[in-house]
């Protein structure tokens, strides 16, 4: 219902209409509202849901003087707001994933894939971080800044899905030595990038999802391309640590493996 008052969309909620992803799925609606706080609404998610969903509206800052409009006068806080007041309320991986996706964006301005390897990508994104730091410093101590600041300063816009973005919050989580992202690597002619790589250690971390090899006619052929690209690099002398989706839901295990290959 459209209200007279201003109201933006915000931290998850932006996220996930400005196309981001948000993992796990959303339980609340948050939205600054011009005119302070209201009390908590709660609505049906669906007929068919077990658990409500809940509209949790915040004071307005000052900074904030108008959103990105998403469509149908919507509108959504910038990517950069977006990012702090998620980094600032969401659970901790779930702030991550979705930061991360966001800087992401930030530092790409097409084929994200081929610029996360472009030579002035590492700028961009920096640039995106030092704007986002910006709004953070105008935070108060009580409103999250310091859960901000440590999750910004650590998110990275090289991680190309939610997958990834769990593996990277494991670990920092866990004081791991910190990988090169996205590395390429070069095996007699052949080119390769992979999603974690500790060059000095010869090792590299990769997500294997379910979907990876696809469910078509193709799929043992591109199961065949994958085996022989790890090879290769086995013969490099990588060691080859393959993720999946379920081992993602124990941190610790899958710290303590990475822990012992490095």
């Amino acid at each position: 219902v459209q209200h007279p008052e201003t109201t933006i969309f915000a931290g998850l909620t932006a996220a996930m209409l400005l196309g981001h992803p948000v993992w796990p799925e959303v339980r609340n609606i948050d939205l600054y509202k011009s005119k302070g706080r209201r009390n908590v609404r709660e609505f049906s998610r669906d007929p068919y849901s077990p658990s409500p969903l809940y509209v949790r509206p915040m004071k307005m800052p000052t900074h904030i003087t108008r959103g990105l409009t998403v469509g149908q006068g919507i509108r959504a806080t910038s990517l950069e707001q977006t990012a702090v007041d998620v980094a600032r309320l969401a659970a901790s991986e779930s702030a991550f994933v979705t930061a991360c996706s966001i800087l992401g964006r930030l530092a790409t301005s097409g084929d994200v894939y081929t610029d996360r390897n472009d030579a002035s990508f590492a700028e961009k994104e920096e640039a995106a971080r030092t704007r986002m730091m910006a709004l953070v410093e105008k935070l108060s101590k009580t409103g999250g800044q310091r859960r901000a600041k440590e999750i910004i300063s650590r998110v990275s816009g090289r991680v190309e899905s939610v997958a990834e973005a769990r593996v990277l919050w494991i670990i920092h989580a866990f004081g791991l030595p910190l990988p090169t992202l996205q590395h390429r690597i070069i095996v007699e002619g052949h080119e390769f990038f992979g999603d974690f790589v500790w060059r000095d250690r010869m090792v590299i971390v990769e997500f294997n999802g379910e979907g990876k090899y696809g469910d078509d006619s193709e799929r043992g052929r591109r199961f065949a391309r994958e085996k022989a690209r790890e090879s290769l690099l086995r013969s490099a002398g990588y060691e080859i640590v393959n993720l999946s989706w379920k081992q993602l839901d124990n941190p610790e295990a899958v710290a303590r493996l990475i822990h012992k290959f490095l």
